[in-house]
Formats: C-alpha cells, sequence, structure tokens
C-alpha cells in the first residue's frame, strides 16, 4: 500500500514544481545581473 499510484504521481509533480521554482530564480538573478550590468 505504501507504492499508491496517488503518491507515486505526486513525485513528478513536485519535481516538476521544484524545477520551476529553481528555473523562475535562476531566470530572475539572471535578470537582475543583466540590470545590474547595464
Amino acid at each position: 500500500m505504501s507504492m499508491h499510484p496517488l503518491s507515486f504521481a505526486r513525485f513528478p509533480f513536485a519535481f516538476h514544481s521544484l524545477f520551476t521554482c529553481f528555473s523562475s530564480a535562476f531566470h530572475s538573478f539572471r535578470a537582475m545581473r543583466v540590470q545590474g550590468l547595464f
């Protein structure tokens, strides 16, 4: 019962959410760096 389909389907969603948050933070940091450069 530990390998519930719902729990198993939640892993990719959490990974995608974390990746999206990291990508957003990276883009924000890059934008601030470019803004500070100019």
